[in-house]
Parts: structure tokens; C-alpha cells; sequence
């Protein structure tokens, strides 16, 4: 009780901004949240070379028999991204295909209902060896079609090429109208792939006494990086009655111990974590997207689906 009284009593006020929604986009501790498949052998981490900071993922397919390929898929409620990445001869200068592929799935299934290149440059330039000379590739207000709701980044290099690839960005511009935030979307929220985690929302009619704005708590019931326990994120804000998305400050606490160990005098340290938003499409539909300061988490998205609501509530969508 004396933990959810503190952070429904904080005064913080946090405006949504675009976020980066790839997951793991600059590769600094590893190549974690990226999928591979082609016949270039492992795709490893280089931790020498990168831009803007060390640390790089790098796809050396030279004399393979065949191309490799690096996706993620995202959830997307957007109706205009910008797409950007950097990349460098690590070796040799050799063909790549950057591609946003776009599908009215959720999870990046079916028929892709669009495509999308930031350069239609194919080649890697050779300009020097070994991330030593880096391009950027970008292209901006990318118009989505009618009905995304995934986003799939890939980038499959051919035969011959040696590469290393760094900050990568899918951001949104304009977000698809949704459901004006209320108490209505109080409830648990979970994401249907993501067994054991998932999300407690609770929009209050609190008012925040410096911006005048209704206050909101949400926890995430998620696990540490490593899989060595479990992680309950604490994120209190403020959200916009009028608008579908709120972006909250995201919180971490320690120290803690169970009852009946658990004593008065215990040193619980609470630390930030980074931010959490929520878009809401519909009732029973939304997104949630991550940006954590803490070594480990990165940022990303994935969609989510309603599993229980506050008894006496009714959504105004039908």
C-alpha cells in the first residue's frame, strides 16, 4: 500500500515524443532482439567498431552459398514513420537490401501490404575497411497503407558482402486516431505471445496539481534481462483525456524483502527506469512501447490486448 500511495502521489508531468520503436536499435552489449536465417553462417556482435558509440552488429557473407537475413518485427500505430540506419565496409563492399515491409497483421504474418527502402542504393560503399568510413540511409514520412498494424525492419546481405550495421530507426510522425484515454482502460493488459508478463493500467481521476491532468499508474509484471527473476516496473504520469497515447516516467524499486522479513527501517530504493507509453486503438486493443535507461531492457513495442476491465466502467466504442 505505502509503494502504490507513492507513486500515485507523484507530480510528474512527461509530454509524448517519437520514439525509436526498434528493440535493441545500436547493438552497445549485443544482438539480442534481432531474428537471422540465411546461409552466411552466425551473425556475430562487434564490439570495436560502431556509430555513433561502440558496439555494432556485423553480417560477413563472404563466399557463402547464400544471402542473410536480419529482421525484427514490430507493432505500429502509426500512419508515417521515418526510417534510418548506418552501415560500413567491414571487410568487403558488397550488395544489401534495407527494407520496411509493412502487413495489416499484428504479429508481421501474411501478405505484406507494402514495402519500403530508405536508399536505393544496394551496395555498401567501400570507401575504407573495417567501420572505419560509415553511410547513413534515411528516409522520412514514409506514408503507411491503410490497415498496418506490424512492421517488419530486414536487411539481407548477398554473397561477397562484409558488413557492420548500427543505429537503426523506425520512429513514428502521425499516430493513428484511437480511443481517448479515461477510466474505461483501467484494467490488465498482456500481450498474447508473452507468456507470464503483462500489464496493470489504472487511468484515476486524480488530478496532478502542477498540469491540471488526470493521473495515471501503470506496472509492468515483466522478468530481468538475463531471465534470473522477475521485475515489477512501476511508471505514474499524467495522461491527456482527449488524446489515445500518454508517455510515463518508469520506475524501479529495491531492497525490499518478504514478510515476515520485511521490516520498517528497510533501505527500498526506488530508481528511474525510463518510460513507458501506451497507445489505445480500441477497447480491447493497444501498444505498448518501452524506452529504458537501464542497461539491458533497450526500447521497443509490442501490441497489447485487454484481459480484464474495472467493474462499472463502459467504453464508449462498440
Amino acid at each position: 500500500m505505502h509503494r502504490l500511495v507513492f507513486f500515485l502521489v507523484l507530480a510528474v508531468s512527461c509530454e509524448s515524443n517519437a520514439t525509436n520503436l526498434v528493440s535493441n536499435p545500436d547493438f552497445n552489449v549485443g544482438i539480442a532482439g534481432w531474428n537471422f536465417s540465411g546461409g552466411c553462417g552466425s551473425p556475430g556482435w562487434d564490439d570495436v567498431v560502431g556509430s555513433p558509440a561502440t558496439g555494432a552488429l556485423a553480417i560477413n557473407c563472404v563466399n557463402a552459398p547464400s544471402a542473410e537475413t536480419a529482421t525484427q518485427c514490430i507493432a505500429m500505430d502509426a500512419i508515417s514513420v521515418d526510417f534510418s540506419l548506418r552501415s560500413a565496409d567491414n571487410g568487403f563492399a558488397g550488395p544489401v537490401d534495407f527494407t520496411l515491409k509493412t502487413y495489416p497483421s499484428q504479429d508481421c504474418s501474411g501478405t505484406s501490404n507494402g514495402s519500403f527502402a530508405p536508399s536505393d542504393i544496394k551496395p555498401v560503399p567501400g570507401i575504407a575497411c573495417c567501420g572505419s568510413s560509415w553511410e547513413e540511409r534515411s528516409r522520412s514520412d514514409i506514408a503507411l497503407p491503410p490497415g498496418t498494424r506490424s512492421a517488419l525492419v530486414e536487411i539481407t546481405a548477398h554473397p561477397n558482402a562484409d558488413i557492420v550495421l548500427d543505429d537503426i530507426v523506425l520512429a513514428p510522425n502521425t499516430v493513428q486516431r484511437g480511443l481517448d484515454i479515461a477510466g474505461y482502460v483501467s484494467g490488465n493488459w498482456f500481450n498474447v505471445d508473452q507468456g507470464g508478463s503483462g500489464f496493470q493500467i489504472e487511468a484515476t481521476d486524480s488530478i496532478d496539481a502542477a498540469s491540471g491532468l488526470p493521473v495515471m499508474l501503470a506496472i509492468w509484471f515483466a522478468y530481468t534481462p538475463d531471465g534470473s527473476g522477475q521485475n515489477w516496473i512501476y511508471a505514474q504520469g499524467t495522461y491527456d483525456p482527449t488524446k489515445a497515447t500518454t508517455t510515463l516516467p518508469a520506475f524501479l524499486s529495491s531492497g525490499g524483502k518478504f514478510l515476515p522479513n520485511s521490516r520498517p527501517n528497510d533501505e527500498v530504493t526506488t530508481n528511474p527506469w525510463g518510460t513507458l507509453t501506451f497507445t489505445f486503438t480500441d477497447c480491447n486493443n493497444g501498444i505498448a512501447s518501452w524506452n529504458s535507461i537501464v542497461p539491458g531492457y533497450g526500447s521497443g513495442s509490442l501490441p497489447i490486448v485487454r484481459l480484464t476491465k474495472i467493474g462499472g466502467t463502459q467504453c464508449p466504442q462498440t
